[in-house]
Formats: C-alpha cells, structure tokens, sequence
C-alpha cells in the first residue's frame, strides 16, 4: 500500500507500508513528527542563541556574524601570552630585528638601519627563530 504524506515542513514523499500492516503506518507517522518537533526545537534553540539571525548570513555573509567562541578567544591569548613571555628570551638587537623583519623591511634595509652587515643581521635572525623556536 502507498500513502502520500507530507511532513511538517511541507514536502510531500510516499510511505510504502506492507499490506495488513496500519499499526507499521502508525509508528512511522508517529516518528517522523516527533523527529520534525525535535529538529524544529533545534532550529529554534540556534535561532535564539546567536546574535544575528542566521537567514542573515545568506544576505549579509560572514561579516555581521561573530564567529569566535570563548574558547578561541581564550586561546589566542594564551598564545599570545606564550609568545610574548618566549619573546624576552631574545636580546633587545634581535627582537627589533625580528619586529622589523615582521614589517616587510628587507635584510638590506636591517641592516642599514642597524648600521650592520646584511650577513650579520641575517645570522641575528637565523639565531633568534632558533632559539624562538626551541623554547616555543
């Protein structure tokens, strides 16, 4: 037997149910509305807890979503924190050779503002990532 059915949401599909089977009939429709209540629940549930509206996004995109949860947040300033505190292993001379390198300034350009060789600002650097590294 073929029933024609359309769930909560409106789209219509066909129930295949043996014959001389209705209670079968029964706990399917039975069980498809309860699964549509929980989904719709979900749905509801995610509605209310962000801070936009998620049929936003299709209009407005990922830039009025807040996307970071606390636990990202809180991590990121642990990495910060960590790099920061391994930072001050390094001698004065190589943090700012590293913060200028970090600014696109080219070894040439270190080194003419260090007043130093480019060979010798490039083996400062080589030594500090070492060590950043290794205490990283």
């Amino acid at each position: 037997m073929k029933i024609h059915y359309n769930d909560p949401y409106g789209s219509p599909f066909e129930l295949i149910i043996p014959d001389g089977e209705p209670e079968a009939l029964k706990e399917i429709i039975e069980y498809l509305n309860e699964n549509a209540r929980l989904i719709r629940n979900a749905e509801r549930r995610e509605a209310y807890h962000t801070l936009y509206h998620l049929e936003a996004l299709d209009y407005e995109g990922n830039s009025i979503a807040y996307l970071d949860t606390p636990e990202h947040i809180v991590i990121r300033k642990e990495e910060a924190e960590h790099i920061q505190s391994t930072l001050t292993l390094l001698t004065e001379t190589k943090q700012r050779r590293l913060w200028m390198l970090s600014e696109n300034m080219t070894l040439c350009e270190i080194a003419a503002v260090e007043g130093a060789s480019a060979g010798a600002v490039k083996e400062s650097l080589d030594a500090a990532k070492k060590k950043f590294q290794n205490n990283f």
